[in-house]
């Protein structure tokens, strides 16, 4: 199930502030972890709001099945107080941004950007992205790893 990057960045965030945080403080991680231009959005904070409503099943305007693999944020203290958490879910990996030293499957880069998966170099249909994978068994093909 691929998530966008504002999905995918505001459930970074609040792992990064335990499991749940206000709206300002969601905010405050995303700024500092994110690794696009926050300038290029006229209001990059509404962006936030918006997918953390458009994914989960206390909000009005959610279109998917509460519990669904969709139904990723909760209100901690009831509509319209900002307090925000994840919903207990193995629904979803996120996978973006990266981490520097965490291993990552090939299908759990496909599931998020999509790509050719039997190539050695592919790009993300999804996002701006190119990834190039390889391993011992890429060297009978013609690939090489840096050692």
């Amino acid at each position: 199930m691929p998530l966008n990057k504002w999905v995918n960045s505001t459930i970074s965030a609040i792992k990064r502030l335990g499991g749940e945080g206000t709206l300002d403080e969601i905010y405050n991680e995303v700024a500092h972890a994110i690794d696009f231009d926050l300038n290029a959005y006229t209001d990059w904070k509404a962006q936030i709001r918006k997918n953390i409503y458009l994914h989960s099943s206390d909000t009005d305007i959610f279109k998917g099945a509460p519990g669904g693999p969709l139904d990723i944020f909760y209100s901690i203290e009831g509509k319209g107080n900002g307090k925000w958490a994840l919903r207990k879910t193995d629904n979803f990996k996120p996978i973006f941004p990266f981490i520097i030293n965490e291993d990552y499957k090939r299908a759990e880069i496909h599931n998020a950007f999509g790509g050719n998966r039997q190539r050695g170099i592919s790009v993300s249909k999804n996002n701006p992205m190119i990834f190039i994978f390889s391993g011992k068994s890429g060297e009978e093909y013609g690939y090489w790893m840096a050692r």
